[in-house]
């Protein structure tokens, strides 16, 4: 028996939680409460899951040292993205799950940028090896490298893709996607 439950953060966030090989419904309920109690640990380090006390509605009203946790439901896979890139842009509507378009534009662009400084970081060492050596044309060709690579932020405007996949779809050329 798998099962996976969608779950809600105090903070908004989304998870999941799967539970493999459940043998009933009792060994369920257990599996998916020590689940929650562990997700939602903080400070917590100490204390071990018991089903007596850290129940479904002391998750959600909230123990000492662990987040607030509520689960929404079980969930199919039809009912969340096909994709988990933009993971951290998880809403929940109703019973499934969408993705926050401005977050997942923030999400995209923190990857191009880290893709870019990767890329910045390769233009280190040739630029110097070409300063020692007084190679003016290629001096030249890294800096404008180096501003064409620092413009990215300003050049691209995310906000013309409305959909996950039209963002995704959206790299500069000249970086890697990692």
């Amino acid at each position: 028996m798998m099962a996976r439950y969608l779950i809600e953060r105090d903070n908004g966030a989304v998870s999941l939680a799967e539970i493999i090989d459940a043998k009933d419904a009792g060994d369920l309920d257990y599996k998916l409460g020590k689940t929650l109690f562990e997700l939602s640990r903080d400070t917590d380090q100490i204390n071990r899951y018991d089903r007596e006390v850290h129940t479904f509605s002391a998750l959600e009203a909230g123990i000492e040292g662990h987040s607030i946790i509520r689960v929404i439901g079980e969930i199919e896979d039809d009912r969340l993205p096909k994709s988990r890139y933009f993971r951290d842009a998880w809403i929940i509507k109703q019973d499934s799950v969408s993705i926050d378009m401005d977050k997942a534009r923030a999400i995209h662009m923190d990857n191009i940028r880290r893709a870019r400084d990767a890329k910045l970081s390769s233009l280190d060492i040739p630029w110097m090896i070409a300063m020692e050596s007084g190679n003016e044309d290629t001096i030249a060709s890294i800096v404008t490298q180096k501003v064409a690579l620092r413009d990215i932020p300003q050049d691209y405007n995310l906000g013309e893709y409305s959909t996950p996949e039209s963002l995704y779809a959206f790299w500069p050329d000249g970086l890697d996607r990692g």
